[in-house]
């Protein structure tokens, strides 16, 4: 969380300074709005960001924000700032959300606890008088307002807090029970179709557990998972690992989103979040190499006027092999090729490891502004949006991390607008997210890849869809899924779609086309049979065998820590792979997947020519040259004059070389480790 102690210093200070505000202050009163309205959890205990805007409060004066028990009428019923609660310390405590402008209007983002708050530790510690709950069943406000020490609370707004419903409200019911895991991208939006799918006539018990990549996920299914969720298909060393099985696989597309890049940044004067930042593919290319640390350049200034930004960047970025990684770097890449090439200049010669896209994100220690990793999604955003340990001063340090827009608006992270180098300007939306799908490439199983080529107004460059992989023709396999698992499947297949056709997604998702809707039915329909697929185009561009990377290797079970910072207790660093603790959930794959090692390539053959054939003559005529130069040079003593220098030799002690620096986290071992 934004921990600042100069913030809570100046509301403080504020509130001193100033006489007492109330609504009947302003001239029509004030007001406030809350969004997302619904849907609101903490399925990670750090809080869950909301953005409130307010109108017609006290002018040029600061913003305070508290989480209060519904009709609460003394601050004994509202969050404080020296205590705990399941998101943390000062969590949501008493909240500098920002300062109103000339006409006491402005607005910001602040976390929201579900469950136990003021506590004397986080989640833990009831204090009598103090402690109260808050979530589905206990019904709690935002109380926005510019005199947070106000004893009755008649002054500010009042806003209600829309929690989501428990999603083990129906857990165990009398349907079959789906235990499935997926990464990043299908979390979020997995939590609601949960809670839809356990209600008639479905009645399902549905889990899923994050992973770290889609790789984990296909593991688990090999193993007997009835589904999971990738962003990317099988490679073929998985499909070999399916038929052996006895398995079959289908993809249907379930969920849309985008690769984006979410920043926390506040203006050092005001303190007021900003939510608007330019960039284009160069700087990207730079900062996520390593070669930028200060925002205030003037290629920055230039594209963001009028805006005061703080000091020094700090860049983070996933520690493990994962897909979102590979079509990050391959975007930079392809896009800003110079720019990205240009950070292998601070490593050894020869050696540059930004010389294409990479599933592991490559940092050179002796760069200007080194990336920070971090392991998993979950922890990318969280330091991002917090700081983590090392930048949580919100006056130097401006934070910036890719990561699924699902977890960007988890957090409350405002992303990145793109200039390209065309001028056009695109920002992450869902309808430039849903426009950019319709550029993708799709291949004979109807998975589609990145068309990172596009440099377009209204198209996101790196949209993302989440497949479901379920049985196909399952009727024809050798270790088909029972009838009733098989139909619960197809049934969730055609739930999820349908929500989404009737607008029910959570906050960072963007609609399915039409198209994809229709491609999901279609394999929800296939589960026990299925036509052969289509024969291979060959030579296409992202077809079999295309420049798609498949399955990107590695990945580890997620998990629900987060790095330790400073200014009180934050979730703990989870360093087993234990599953997240999103209840309920699936035992986790066997182990952590160790990355495979690139596969060098075959040595050069010489080709057969009249030069080869003349080799062993010349090699024998080389080999003459020195024997006869040996006995010119030692007088005939070869073997004395060989003997006496190495007995001199070993009168000398060997050299000292020196070791080669190694590429490794800035974190440096042991740090930055917490799951996703």
């Amino acid at each position: 969380m934004l921990r600042s102690i100069l913030a809570l210093g100046i509301v403080a200070a504020a509130a001193v300074a100033m006489p007492a505000w109330s609504a009947g202050a302003a001239t029509h009163g004030p007001s406030a709005t809350i969004s997302p309205k619904e849907g609101i959890s903490d399925p990670f205990s750090d809080g869950s960001y909301v953005t409130v805007t307010w109108k017609g409060f006290a002018p040029n004066a600061p913003v305070a924000v508290r989480e209060c028990q519904h009709g609460a009428t003394s601050l004994a019923q509202c969050s404080k700032s020296t205590l705990y609660s399941t998101c943390g310390f000062s969590c949501p405590g008493d909240w500098l959300i920002g300062t109103s402008d000339k006409d006491g209007n402005g607005f910001g983002s602040v976390p929201v606890a579900t469950g136990s708050i003021n506590t004397s530790a986080q989640g833990d510690g009831d204090i009598p008088g103090s402690t109260f709950a808050c979530g589905p069943a206990d019904p709690c406000d935002l109380w926005v307002t510019n005199d947070d020490l106000d004893a009755t609370l008649t002054s500010g707004v009042f806003l209600p807090i829309g929690f989501q419903p428990a999603i083990n409200a129906c857990s165990g019911g009398s349907g079959p029970s789906l235990r499935g895991s997926g990464p990043a991208s299908g979390n979020q939006q997995f939590r609601n179709f949960a809670i839809d799918s356990c209600q008639p006539p479905e009645n399902l018990d549905l889990n899923y557990t994050m992973q770290n990549s889609s790789a984990s996920a296909i593991a688990d299914y090999e193993a007997g998972a009835p589904f999971a969720v990738t962003t990317v298909r099988m490679d073929p060393v998985q499909q070999q690992a399916l038929e052996t099985a006895g398995l079959t696989a289908g993809y249907a597309p379930i969920l849309a989103s985008g690769e984006v890049f979410g920043f926390r940044l506040f203006d050092p004067v005001t303190h007021n979040q900003i939510t608007h930042l330019t960039l284009t593919p160069d700087l990207l290319a730079r900062i996520f190499t390593g070669q930028l640390k200060y925002w205030n350049i003037p290629a920055i200034k230039a594209l963001n006027p009028g805006v005061r930004l703080p000091g020094t960047i700090a860049a983070i970025g996933r520690g493990e092999a994962t897909e979102e990684t590979y079509q990050v770097t391959k975007w930079l890449f392809d896009s800003a090729r110079s720019a990205y090439e240009d950070g292998g200049r601070y490593g050894p010669k020869k050696a540059n490891p930004y010389t294409g896209p990479a599933s592991i994100l490559p940092v050179l220690a002796d760069a200007p502004n080194p990336v920070a990793l971090v392991t998993g999604e979950r922890a990318v955003a969280w330091t991002v949006r917090t700081g983590g340990s090392d930048y949580t001063s919100l006056s130097s340090y401006g934070t910036i991390g890719y990561m699924d827009s699902s977890f960007a608006a988890q957090y409350g992270l405002p992303t990145v607008t793109i200039k390209f180098p065309n001028g056009k300007r695109v920002a992450a939306t869902s309808g430039t997210i849903s426009r950019a799908i319709g550029t993708m490439h799709a291949d004979r199983y109807g998975v589609r890849h990145m068309n990172d080529k596009v440099e377009k107004a209204g198209v996101w460059p790196m949209p993302v869809v989440s497949y479901m992989v379920i049985p196909r023709g399952a009727k024809k396999s050798k270790n088909p899924p029972d009838q009733a698992t098989g139909d619960a499947v197809a049934a969730l297949v055609k739930l999820a779609v349908s929500k989404q056709s009737q607008g029910e997604l959570v906050h960072g998702y963007a609609p399915l086309p039409p198209d994809l809707v229709k491609e999901a039915n279609t394999a929800a329909g296939q589960i026990w049979t299925a036509p052969p697929l289509p024969p291979p185009t060959g030579g296409g561009h992202h077809q079999d065998g295309g420049s798609d990377p498949g399955h990107v290797p590695g990945g580890q079970t997620g998990g629900s820590g987060a790095p330790t910072g400073s200014g009180g207790t934050v979730p703990p660093v989870i360093t087993s792979s234990t599953p997240p603790s999103v209840a309920p959930s699936i035992a986790p794959s066997a182990g952590p997947v160790v990355p495979a090692l690139p596969a060098l390539p075959a040595p050069s053959m010489l080709v057969a020519s009249s030069w080869s054939k003349a080799l062993p003559s010349i090699a024998v005529a080389g080999l003459g040259c020195l024997v006869l130069g040996a006995f010119l040079l030692f007088g005939g003593d070869v073997r004395g004059t060989i003997k006496r220098s190495s007995a001199k030799v070993k009168q000398v002690s060997p050299l000292k070389r020196k070791r080669k620096q190694q590429l490794h986290s800035v974190d440096g071992p042991g740090r930055g480790q917490e799951a996703a």
